[in-house]
């Protein structure tokens, strides 16, 4: 049973991951696109869009901090047990 709940939780670590890993390269993308020729209208609509980026990054680390949090109380538990 154990064993079934550290595979689930590292398949959605490494679903977070994978999701982590895109918000940061549309980030990039976001960035490069961004001009000094600018307007300033333009400039405020990227920034908006790279703010949004930014959060959705914060709320996808929050929720693979969980899943690490996770293995790692599993983990203790898992060493409680051998040591009984």
């Amino acid at each position: 049973m154990l064993q079934a709940q550290v595979g689930r939780a590292a398949a959605r670590a490494a679903e977070q991951a994978v999701l982590l890993e895109n918000v940061g390269a549309q980030a990039f993308d976001a960035i490069a696109d961004m001009r000094r020729d600018c307007e300033g209208s333009e400039l405020l609509m990227r920034a908006h869009h790279l703010r949004a980026l930014v959060l959705h990054g914060m709320a996808v680390l929050a929720q693979l901090q969980c899943e690490a949090g996770s293995l790692e109380a599993m983990a203790s538990l898992a060493d409680c047990v051998d040591d009984c």
